[in-house]
């Protein structure tokens, strides 16, 4: 209604469509000026719906559901390395879309746990993660085993183990990282693993991030919340669990001892271009609704653009065509200066290609149910099916055309503004403009035009014989208003061969009916003349 009101000058009240509506879903009572009850067109209560949910999207939690991968750096040159500690003694898959390079013993190699996995490129010098990094097994008799006949080459690194527990035992990667093995039998994602063959690891359960003593810990929460979705599950002064999954969480603890002030997890610096790169080590996610995270760290301005990688978003639009977007300042919703806290990339990502089928990188077996049913809500109704919005929105313009007022003017620059209209409806009101409802549109404002370009009644009677020919136009209403017979332009072929709007113009000119369908109107014509 308000796109119609938009587009027809003839509409007095754009808040209600007066005329005449048949009753029924599309049409509800109103009170016209005199006070009389006239019935209004408002569109389907599925379309309004439709508008206050995309309205919604934007405020909604964007919903995290895992983090699915650590990317970090390694010696290059150092597969052998890589190959002894992550495959053979931690158990580790390797994933098969990265054997050309296992194979080569150099490059990117990919490290699977279970649903999660850890990237491995390489680079002149490693990168220690400034944190810990937790995985489950179903027990710890094999690992340890394989801990306590670790391979040889291991030997000049700086590998070692120490347990903790009966449940629990600290290793050091051959660069310094530190992992937390546990045993956590039920610790196995049941939405899916990543490719390839079985790990001895069942998951990442948790991931912790050291920030400087004294970081604003509560600020890092409220990130996490707003922008990402994740839960809070214990906060202290200088520590966060979050809630990445059922089954894992995202940590921050303040860094203790001498170099507790020192800490950097991005490697800044710039490509051959000129153009931005982070080589630190980065943290993948996926969520539900990516693109009310987008809008959110876009308002926010964190939004950013690692030149490292080949897939690159710079607005909403190329996030969802990617399927991601990327974030490197973490900072306080709540602070006006919005002062980075931390800076620790994250490659936020979607379960969903744009057309709703799954990511091809996602790991999980199925889309989850929510996302398919937000999926449904969005998606426009089938075009094969009718629109009887558009139906009644163009029979309320064509009854308003019918008896306009004296002193309306004629539309200017149609075609100019329609498109104007449209855009605005939109993208302001958050109404959905489908190619059926611009047609009816189209059709009922160039009708209204014509309409208004044609002579009255009355000065085609005052008008000489020879005059009314060139004023309406000739051929058969001309041939009407003389009285004179023409068999050739009333005959059935030539009728049906006129637009609808002509039908109807001659149907005014002779005094009949213009409502139905083009047939109807041809057999009117035909019977009258």
């Amino acid at each position: 209604a308000p796109l119609l009101a938009a587009a027809s000058p003839f509409v007095r009240n754009p808040s209600t469509l007066t005329r005449r509506i048949p009753s029924g879903r599309y049409a509800t009572g109103c009170e016209s000026a005199s006070g009389s009850v006239r019935r209004a067109f408002r569109f389907p209560r599925s379309v309004r719906l439709a508008a206050l949910r995309r309205r919604a999207a934007a405020e909604a939690d964007p919903g995290v559901l895992l983090v699915d991968h650590l990317n970090f750096n390694h010696e290059k040159g150092r597969h052998d390395l890589l190959k002894a500690f992550y495959f053979d003694v931690l158990g580790l898959a390797p994933d098969p879309r990265k054997a050309e390079n296992l194979d080569k013993g150099k490059k990117t190699l990919w490290a699977n746990a279970g649903i999660n996995q850890f990237h491995l490129p390489e680079s002149d010098n490693a990168q220690v993660l400034d944190g810990q990094i937790s995985l489950a097994y179903p027990s710890l008799s094999e690992v340890n085993s394989r801990l306590l006949n670790a391979p040889d080459v291991l030997g000049d690194s700086k590998f070692s183990f120490t347990q903790i527990s009966g449940r629990s035992t600290m290793v050091t990667d051959p660069w310094g990282t530190k992992f937390v093995l546990h045993a956590d039998k039920d610790a196995t994602d049941p939405r899916g693993s990543q490719k390839g063959p079985e790990s001895a690891a069942l998951a990442m359960t948790d991931l912790r991030i050291n920030v400087p003593d004294g970081s604003n810990i509560a600020g890092i929460g409220r990130f996490y919340q707003k922008v990402l979705g994740f839960k809070v599950k214990e906060q202290s002064e200088g520590s966060l669990v979050l809630e990445a999954s059922p089954k894992q969480t995202l940590s921050f603890r303040w860094k203790e001892g001498e170099e507790r002030g020192n800490v950097a997890h991005e490697e800044m610096g710039e490509d051959d271009n000129g153009q931005v790169l982070n080589n630190g080590a980065h943290i993948s996610l996926y969520i539900s609704d990516l693109e009310s995270a987008f809008r959110k760290a876009e308002d926010l301005g964190v939004v950013f653009v690692n030149h490292r990688f080949k897939r690159r978003a710079y607005n909403l639009e190329e996030s969802i065509d990617q399927c991601m977007f990327r974030i490197l300042d973490i900072v306080d919703p709540d602070d006006p200066e919005k002062k980075p806290i931390i800076r620790l990339e994250h490659e936020v990502r979607s379960v969903v290609n744009k057309d709703g089928t799954k990511y091809k990188s996602c790991p999980f077996d199925e889309i989850p149910t929510h996302i398919l049913d937000r999926i449904k809500e969005l998606q426009p109704e089938p075009q094969s099916e009718p629109v009887p919005q558009v139906a009644a929105a163009a029979s309320v313009v064509e009854e308003v055309v019918v008896s306009p007022e004296p002193e309306v003017e004629a539309v200017p620059e149609l075609e100019l503004e329609l498109e104007q209209v449209f855009s605005a409806a939109e993208q302001e009101a958050d109404i959905p403009v489908s190619p059926d409802m611009k047609e009816a549109v189209q059709s009922v404002l160039e009708q209204q035009q014509q309409t208004l370009e044609k002579p009255s009644q009355s000065q085609i009677q005052a008008q000489p014989e020879e005059q009314v020919a060139a004023s309406t136009g000739g051929g058969v209403v001309a041939a009407a208003a003389s009285g004179e017979e023409s068999p050739s332009a009333w005959s059935q072929e030539s009728l049906s061969k006129m637009k609808l709007t002509e039908l109807k113009s001659l149907c005014r000119e002779r005094s009949l009916k213009v409502s139905g369908k083009k047939a109807e109107l041809v057999v009117r014509l035909l019977e009258a003349q």
